[in-house]
């Protein structure tokens, strides 16, 4: 059995990674996608959290038989 660690880390000039928060509205798509959802006076109550570093760390098990 063999076990892998990698370590990634993107970056882009613009928010474009998806956080957290998520890309999909709490009511879910109901609009242009990527797009801010506003109450009826205009607010913006949800905007996609997006952010512009993703560092990712993962693990992967290998298994031979």
């Amino acid at each position: 059995m063999t076990f892998r660690a990698e370590f990634t880390c993107r970056h882009a000039t613009v928010p474009y990674v998806t956080d957290r928060g998520g890309i999909t509205p709490p009511c879910g798509n109901e609009g242009a996608p990527g797009s801010r959802v506003t109450d009826d006076v205009g607010n913006v109550t949800w905007a996609p959290d997006l952010v512009q570093d993703e560092p990712r760390l993962t693990f992967t098990p290998l298994v031979n038989l």
